[in-house]
């Protein structure tokens, strides 16, 4: 007879559960095996989803800066494969990752009872990720299995796995009452760890899947619900907290949930005027830990719908109808309390106010047909497109409050409008309760003019289509000004101070252009584009060529040995080199110092390993 560990969940409001599980303890021990020349590594298992602290960040070289030959360190990691102690079978959407730092993973496909793999030498964390329904191993997303694995750099280093997977089944009930036909939910297990595993998946009321044991909350989300069903909208709600899944080998442990569901309902009004087919838009209750309940459309008049209890902002989203108020991300009201077992009162009006104005472009009137950007937006994210007529004028419905102007331009923009992505014209406009707010309109533009270079030689036709210089201001604008296809540059841009950068747009592998492979060199910082018809501003790109051997583990690398090498530097800057399957590279490169990388890109090399980014060493271009 199958043994069954029983748990159930019965949620009387947010957040209030009870359950009953026995709880194996995990084991913390770990033996920091060596895992020099053909050892064993040993080490502990981490819970369930518990999250590893990213490693050491890969392996760092000990080398001259200066010196450009890259070898590329390589060693071969294998063991066995098991599923609660038994031999595991292929799996095409189970797999291991190897983290080490934020960026670096290892992917190690789960093609049965053992593995090989080649990664740079480094310490890791190891995890294990379900990529979509899996066999016989588990639902979990990303749950670590071991914490500070050593890959010696040389040898074969041995890691066996054991992956414990629980059964976990059980029923669905909303209010202690069956689904409606029609209806389907959703259920997922989650930890702080990142972990996610859905346990049931656009369910009626059943589900079975098979879950790392560990500490977890869980949640509900609702796929589908017929008209006066009793199932809540929720996108993520949150119904418990600290769901033990314990290891219990093949036995199979039940977790029923019941569902709590509320009833909300009210009148819409806009400015104290009932909703109507004319007003448009939609209605959504929001909270703090990224729960999204759509209640209903802004176009009737009153309007019911179900919600997990709980507490929650009110959000309005506006549309394209014709009396509609153009907010984006409204928040309407905070602190809405749904209670459980009897319906709360939410009436909701949107209050609107009137803005209006002139467009124009230094001036100048835009036409119907131009497609430039405007928007009013505030520090809490909402934003009210501004849409002028042909005459160059506007009128919007928004909140009252308080807004930002920016500016970006469009696929077919005014004859004098900037080449600006997000600039900011004006801050802290003030759009009143009542009246009509005027805000008219102009748009500055300096013609930034001059000559671009590379290394002092004029760009053309020999520098091709390969680059580009942009102007960035902040964290959000940007306005690309030059092209190295081209000697000289005639662009307009919003008045302000700005760092000049340049960025590849070819080929890395395409050296027979002087253009660099840098994808974000900062050349000029402070730059400022004055108010007035014209700013002279010439630019010079200078291009380094480096050239060196490639070698992997000292040995010259072969046809088979893919990757790309890549560098970056500490403000963001990145450069990829040609493919790492020939005996040198030569590129193209603005000097400056940086950190050398390896990536497999995409492709399992022979020799090379399978990082997706591992730092080598430092590397300095004269």
């Amino acid at each position: 007879m199958k043994k069954v560990v029983r748990i159930a969940i019965l949620v009387a409001s947010a957040g209030a559960f009870a359950l009953a599980c026995g709880k194996r303890p995990l084991s913390a021990d770990r033996d920091a095996g060596g895992g020099g020349l053909g050892g064993t590594v040993s080490v502990g298992r981490g819970g369930a989803g518990a999250g590893g602290g990213g490693g050491a960040g890969g392996t760092t070289v000990v080398d001259d800066c200066k010196n450009h030959d890259v070898d590329i360190p390589s060693a071969l990691l294998t063991g066995a494969v098991t599923i609660n102690g038994v031999a595991a079978e292929p799996d095409p959407k189970a797999r291991f990752l190897m983290r080490s730092g934020p960026n670096d993973l290892v992917e190690i496909p789960f093609t049965g009872a053992s593995y090989a793999v080649r990664v740079a030498p480094g310490t890791y964390d190891l995890f294990f990720a379900a990529t979509g329904p899996t066999l016989a191993a588990p639902a979990n997303q990303l749950a670590l299995l071991y914490a500070g694995v050593t890959v010696a750099p040389t040898g074969t280093t041995t890691l066996d796995i054991d992956v414990r997977s629980t059964p976990v089944a059980g029923t669905i009930t909303v209010n202690g009452a069956p689904l409606a036909e029609g209806d389907a939910v959703s259920l997922s297990l989650r930890n702080a760890a990142g972990d996610i595993v859905p346990i049931a998946t656009a369910s009626n009321g059943a589900y079975s899947a098979r879950v790392m044991p560990g500490t977890f909350d869980l949640f509900f989300s609702s796929n589908a619900a017929v008209a006066g069903s009793a199932t809540p909208k929720n996108q993520l709600a949150k119904l418990a907290a600290g769901v033990i899944v314990a290891g219990t080998g093949e036995a199979t442990m039940q977790l029923d949930v019941d569902v709590p569901s509320a009833a909300v309902s009210g009148a819409i009004t806009f400015n104290g005027v009932p909703a109507s087919g004319a007003t448009g838009g939609h209605l959504a209750l929001r909270n703090a830990a990224g729960d999204v309940v759509p209640i209903t459309a802004a176009s009737d008049a009153s309007y019911e719908a179900r919600v997990v209890p709980g507490t929650y902002d009110l959000f309005f989203t506006g549309t394209d109808a014709v009396f509609t108020v153009g907010n984006q991300n409204a928040r309407l009201r905070t602190g809405v309390v749904v209670a459980p077992g009897r319906t709360t009162p939410l009436d909701v009006d949107v209050p609107w106010a009137s803005v209006e104005g002139t467009i124009r472009f230094n001036g100048a009137t835009p036409t119907e047909d131009d497609t430039a950007h405007l928007t009013l937006r505030n520090a809490a994210g909402d934003g009210v497109a501004i849409v002028w007529d042909a005459d160059g004028t506007y009128r919007v419905r928004m909140l009252p409050g308080k807004y930002d102007l920016f500016y970006s331009q469009g696929l077919r923009t005014p004859e004098f409008a900037p080449a600006n992505q997000l600039a900011r014209l004006r801050a802290d406009i003030s759009v009143a309760t009542a009246g009509v707010t005027r805000v008219d309109v102009d748009v500055p533009s300096t013609i930034i003019t001059g000559t671009l270079n590379i290394n002092g030689e004029p760009g053309g036709s020999e520098t091709g289509n390969s680059g580009i210089v942009s102007l960035r201001a902040g964290e959000i604008d940007r306005a690309t000004i030059a092209n190295t296809a081209r000697p000289t540059f005639s662009t307009r841009v919003v008045p302000g101070t700005y760092d000049v950068y340049y960025t590849r747009t070819a080929t890395p592998s395409n050296t027979m252009t002087p253009a660099p492979a840098n994808h974000a060199a900062r050349l000029h910082a402070g730059i400022v584009v004055a108010p007035g018809a014209m700013t002279m501003f010439d630019i010079n790109i200078p291009s380094t060529t480096v050239s060196g051997r490639i070698t992997v583990n000292g040995l010259p690398v072969g046809a088979g040995d893919h990757g790309t090498l890549m560098l970056r530097s500490e403000d963001g800057d990145y450069a990829s080199f040609g493919p790492t399957n020939a005996d040198s590279y030569t590129a193209r490169l603005v000097p400056g110092t940086y950190d050398l990388y390896f990536s497999h890109a995409e492709t399992a090399g022979d020799a090379t390993p399978m990082n997706t980014l591992v730092r080598l060493r430092c590397f300095t271009v004269p």
